[in-house]
């Protein structure tokens, strides 16, 4: 293990990209998840595929990054609320926007909102 360049993106509350090349026990549970069909945006992960991320965040020598608000976690703490956005994702009646998303990104927001409203409208 020369070079330990280990990583987890997270997307919508699931895995986007990640090299587990160094974290056995994060890649044992990533081959877990994948067999399950994964999971999405459009495709919500069930309480099975949760407790399989969070099992890849607690094996992921590395960090854990949350791709839409650039949050990085590395420290104890990060990784509970890394563990704790997987498994609320989705679960929640607003949508997940950063608080100043609506300012930064004033149409991404609005689509990320109509987005929401017509997903709630189907469930």
């Amino acid at each position: 293990m020369k070079n330990n360049n280990d990583f987890l993106l997270l997307k919508w509350g699931t895995p986007k990209s990640w090299d587990l090349s160094n974290s056995p026990e994060a890649k044992k549970a990533m081959k877990s998840y994948l067999k399950t069909g994964g999971a999405g945006m459009g495709n919500p992960a069930t309480d099975e595929q949760r407790e399989l991320i969070c099992r890849i965040i607690d094996g992921t020598n590395g960090p854990v990054k949350n791709w839409f608000t650039g949050e990085v976690y590395k420290d104890l703490e990060g990784l509970e609320r890394a563990k704790a956005y997987v498994m609320e994702y989705g679960k929640k009646e607003d949508p997940p926007v950063m608080p100043d998303t609506k300012k930064r990104f004033p149409i991404i927001a609005r689509i990320l909102e109509r987005f929401w409203q017509f997903k709630n409208k189907r469930s």
